[in-house]
């Protein structure tokens, strides 16, 4: 069954088990946290600048990527028990989805197939399960 399955008024139906809803729950709050959490592995990759040269990457633009990635992360996290999502509420989850799986490859330097073969257990099954919720979003905002 998929995850995720757009209903004819345009939500998004949520197709998840308990422990589906709370793996979600620990990654939305994960991203929630990363914004004050300045030690971990997720808040540098999160709040690093993309291009340090750029005018639109000065430090108060720094600060609003981060309120944005902080607030779209607790919309997600608000909506984790909903039983069908808005549009807008499901790109929140895609957005911190995508945001979790960025930051762990590249907080974890996995940036290649290669690179990715050479990981097992535990963060595996995280990213390939971040994976999975992912594709299942995309799909159904699509459709």
């Amino acid at each position: 069954m998929r995850p995720f399955r757009r209903r004819r008024n345009g939500d998004i139906a949520v197709h998840l088990g308990a422990a589906g809803r709370a793996f979600m729950r620990q990654v939305f709050s994960e991203i929630v946290a990363a914004e004050y959490e300045d030690d971990g592995v997720i808040h540098p990759v999160i709040y690093a600048r993309i291009t340090p040269e750029l005018d639109n990457d000065d430090p108060a633009r720094l600060f609003e990527r981060q309120h944005e990635v902080s607030s779209v992360a607790q919309r997600a996290l608000d909506t984790c028990d909903d039983d069908t999502l808005s549009e807008s509420d499901a790109w929140a989850w895609l957005r911190t989805s995508q945001v979790a799986l960025r930051s762990h490859a590249f907080g974890r330097d996995i940036r290649t197939a290669e690179d990715y073969e050479q990981i097992d257990g535990e963060l595996r099954q995280y990213l390939e399960s971040l994976q999975y919720v992912a594709w299942g979003l995309a799909r159904a905002i699509s459709s």
